[in-house]
This record gives C-alpha cells, structure tokens and sequence, in this order.
C-alpha cells in the first residue's frame, strides 16, 4: 500500500470511528434523559418544545442544505482554477446568508407566537393531566431552543464545504461533541433535583434546573456548529452575498427541490406524532425512545451496507445494467438479512429495554406501551433498509422521482396510519399505534422501491423473495423465543432488566444464526465473509 492510499485509509478509519463513537453518544445521550428528566410532564414539555427548532429548520432550509451544497461545490474545489474557487465562495457564502437570514425571521416570528404554538401541540389531555405550568414551561423552553435555527444554518452549511474538500472529520465529531454537551446537561439535572421533583407537575421544578435542561440543549447546538470551524480555514472566502456564482442558483435550486417531498412529508409525520402523542402524558418521550431503539440496529447494520456499496453502484452505473444488477442483488439480500437480525433482538429485549427506559429515576413505570411497541416496530426495520440502500441505487441510474415517489408513499401511509391508529387504541397504547404505522408505511416503501430497482436495473432483485422469506422466519423464530423468555423470566428493576436483555439478546442473535443457516445458508455465508474481510481492512 502507497503512503498517499495508507493515510487515505487511515482517514477513513478515523472518521468511521468517530461516526460509530457519535451514534453511541446519540443513544447514551436518550438514555441519560430517561434516567434524570424521564417520561415526565417536564420531558413532555421538553421534548414538544425540542421539536419545533428542527421542524423549523428542516422546512425552511434544510432541504435547500442537506446534500445538495457537497455535489456543487465538488467539482469546483476540484478544479484547482482560481475562478472556480472564487464562484465556489461565493455559492457558499449564499448559501449561508439567505439561510441564516430566512431563520433569523422565522425564529423571531415564533418566538412572538411562542404560546399559541405550543398550546397547539401539546393537547388538552396532557394539560389537563400535567397542570397549567405544562403549557408555560414548554413555551420558556421554546424560548431558549429557538436560537438554535440559524446555528443549525451555520452546521448544514460549513459541514457541506468541508466535504465538499474531502475534509470529513469534524462534520463526524460534530454529533458526538453535540450529545455529550446534551448528555452532559441532563446529568446534571439529574444531580440538582430529585426524582420526586421531576416527576410531579413542571411548575414544581426549579427555575435553574429547567434553565439548565433547556440551556443545555442549546448549547449543544453551539457546540454543533463550532466544531465546524475549520470551514472558516480554507479555500473559501466567506462574505454576506445574497446571488450565487452564475450558474449556480438554477443547479442549487434543482438539487433542492429533488428531496422538498420526501423532506415535507417527514416533517408533517413528525408534527402529527407529536399531537397525537401528546394526549397522554410521557407518551411523547416514549415515542422517542423507541424511535432511538429502533434507528439503532438501522444505523449499525443496514447503513453501512447502503454506504459502502454506494460508490461501487455509482461507478458501475456507467458501465451497463448487468454489471449494476450483479453489486445491487447481493446488496439487497444482506440488507434484508442484517435488518431481519437488528429486527429479532429488537422484538426479543423490548420487555427488559423497557424495564431500563421507563421504570428507572425519573420514569414512570409505564413499561408496557413501550415493550408493545418495540415488538410492532422491530419488522419494519426491513423496510427502512431498504430504504437506506434504494434510494441510493435508484439516484445512481437517473430514477431519482421514482426513489422521491416510494418514499413519500410511505411515509403517507405513516400519516395516515399516525392519524387513524391512535383513535382506535386506548389512549395507554399510543406509542404501539405509531409503531404500528410506521411499520406499515415503511414496508410500503421499501416494496415500491424494490419494484422500482427491479424495473431499473433488471436483476436486481433476484433472490431477494428468497431471502425475505428466510429472514421472516429467522427474525420471528428468534424474536418470538426472546419474547418467550421475558414473559416467562420478568425483571421489574433495572439492573436485573440489563443483564437479562444482554443475556436475550445474545440468546437470540444464535437462534437468528441457526434458522438462517438452514434457510439461507449460501447468503449467510457470503455476509459471514463480507464481515470477516472487513474486519481485516
């Protein structure tokens, strides 16, 4: 290996540690919450407010952001010629100002209106059970969190130009100095009031512990964007411009407005959960942890497939649709494999992952929605795979509407089922409603997007029945067996919960092995070899 290829490896090493060490601060960071702040009145006043500075942002700019500022200043940085890093800062300078400037009105204006929107989020239910305070603390905290949308501006925007540059470490630290900033604050909530403080109505807590939660959570959006500074180092010259490098604005335009639907319909999923959590009390944290449990064997097995195939897609994309077909098949069996296996040891620790997230400090005991949930939702982590690898592969041929069109297709059946589920369950099982529709919605994408890879790239979804009904049945044998034995073998405390859902989860994850190796044995040799060569990069 060349020096120049080892310290390219050695970045990327660096870099998919980092991604790996910020999804854990991700997760412990959720954990910390539900042992200090919980599935509380406060955590409902709380995480209501959380969510309208990244709706907000989402919305107004973070389509405009999100990827479409790396592929335009890519080609540019490259060059090497002076005009092209001129039109490149100003494209980026651009960029920056009318985001900033657009939150700036749109934070002022919901500062003004502060109360009236969080009175339509939070429901009579939870008001009526929480006190009047409910309402006054989630409009304070609103108060606090808003300043965060410029700054997430300022994060999207420096983060594109440093990948744009090839320069990917600080964009992967930025989530992992973030969580421990949040982490850090909801400890120390933690240690300034007690469980029965928190757990009573919010206006029982005192004013510095709530300036601390809510501060804090600021903060670590500060620290977001600072880690970002080394963009401010570099080719670019930033300065306030409101045009684009010519060309530019029509590109940046395009590249936006290629994701607004599936964007939109995200945002419109996560109002209408958050409204239709809100009748009960907690139920809104509880949605949150399972959404966290759930996108963690997503994140850990699924992603990396879709993104280490990704470039190998991209390259053979040009070369015909046989060679295309022979990366993407494989693909989508492991991914369909990996998901079935995160799927089982999801369905078969949600009793004792409960137990850690809802009966500890500060929680209230209400395990069983949750368990309910985990279980509902586990399947649906087949679907959000292929997901993470479709949409990548359908934008590498050209069939990007065809990509934007089974994912929002999905997601409104999310809506629809986030609507409608919840009205015909009782109110105590509401995050097992919106389990339930989102697996739904998800499969739903996933399958669109399968017939549309297949009519793309034709092949590419040989075998994939195959391995669908093999992962089906691995998953439900191992996830029934876990299930079994937590209904069987009850922990009601959290440590015993921890140890018996390392001991389940590792119980499933054999039984998984075992039926798959007699179902697939061919495809799960091939992952067993994938796994074992990339441990050895």
């Amino acid at each position: 290996m060349t020096p120049r290829a080892r310290s390219v490896a050695a970045a990327a090493a660096s870099v998919a540690l980092l991604t790996v060490l910020a999804r854990l601060a991700g997760f412990g960071r959720v954990l910390a919450f539900s042992q200090t702040v919980g599935d509380t009145c406060l955590g409902t006043a709380y995480t209501t407010a959380n969510q309208v500075p990244n709706v907000l942002f989402e919305v107004v700019a973070g389509g405009a952001l999100a990827g479409v500022l790396v592929p335009l200043l890519s080609s540019r940085f490259a060059s090497g010629d002076a005009a092209d890093r001129a039109a490149a800062s100003r494209t980026a300078s651009a960029a920056l100002t009318w985001s900033v400037l657009a939150l700036l009105a749109v934070g002022a204006l919901t500062a003004v209106l502060a109360r009236p929107v969080m009175g339509l989020l939070l429901r009579e239910g939870a008001v009526r059970q929480c006190g009047d305070s409910l309402l006054h603390t989630g409009t304070v905290m609103l108060w606090v969190f808003l300043p965060q949308v410029p700054l997430y501006a300022v994060a999207v925007v420096f983060a594109g130009v440093l990948q744009a540059q090839q320069r990917f470490t600080a964009p992967a630290a930025a989530p992992l100095v973030s969580s421990l900033v949040v982490g850090g604050s909801y400890l120390l909530v933690g240690v300034l009031v007690p469980a029965r403080v928190v757990r009573g109505e919010p206006g029982d807590v005192p004013a510095a512990a709530v300036a601390v939660l809510a501060g804090g959570t600021t903060l670590g959006v500060v620290a977001l964007a600072l880690t970002h500074v080394p963009a401010l180092r570099g080719p670019v010259r930033w300065r306030p411009a409101l045009r684009p490098a010519p060309g530019d604005g029509a590109r940046l335009r395009s590249l936006a407005l290629s994701g607004l639907a599936v964007l939109l319909a995200q945002q419109v999923v996560t109002v209408a959960i958050t409204v239709a959590s809100n009748g009960v009390p907690g139920a809104v944290n509880r949605w949150s942890y399972a959404w966290a449990l759930f996108l963690l064997p997503y994140a850990v097995l699924a992603v990396p497939v879709a993104t280490a195939v990704f470039p190998r897609l991209a390259r053979a994309a040009d070369t015909g649709r046989a060679e295309l077909a022979a990366l993407l098949a494989p693909a989508v069996r492991t991914v369909l494999l990996v998901s079935s296996l995160g799927a089982a040891v999801l369905a078969a620790v949600a009793a004792p992952v409960a137990v850690v997230f809802v009966a500890g400090r500060a929680g209230s005991g209400q395990t069983g929605d949750l368990s309910l949930a985990l279980v509902l939702f586990a399947p649906a982590l087949l679907g959000y795979g292929m997901v993470a690898l479709l949409t990548r592969a359908l934008y590498t041929v050209g069939a990007g509407r065809q990509a934007a069109t089974g994912t929002v297709a999905g997601w409104a059946v999310v809506l629809a089922g986030v609507v409608v589920l919840p009205l015909l369950l009782p109110a105590d099982r509401v995050v097992a409603a919106l389990a339930v529709a989102h697996t739904l919605g998800l499969s739903v994408s996933g399958a669109l997007l399968l017939r549309s890879a297949h009519r793309a790239v034709p092949g590419a979804a040989t075998g994939a029945g195959r391995v669908l009904a093999a992962a089906v049945l691995a998953g439900a044998a191992a996830g029934g067996a876990g299930s079994a034995v937590t209904t069987w073998w009850r922990a009601d405390h959290v440590a015993p919960a921890v140890g018996q859902g390392v001991l389940v989860a590792a119980g499933a994850t054999l039984v998984w092995l075992a039926v798959a190796r007699l179902s697939a044995p061919a495809d799960l040799a091939a992952l067993a070899g994938s796994a074992r060569r990339a441990v050895r990069r």
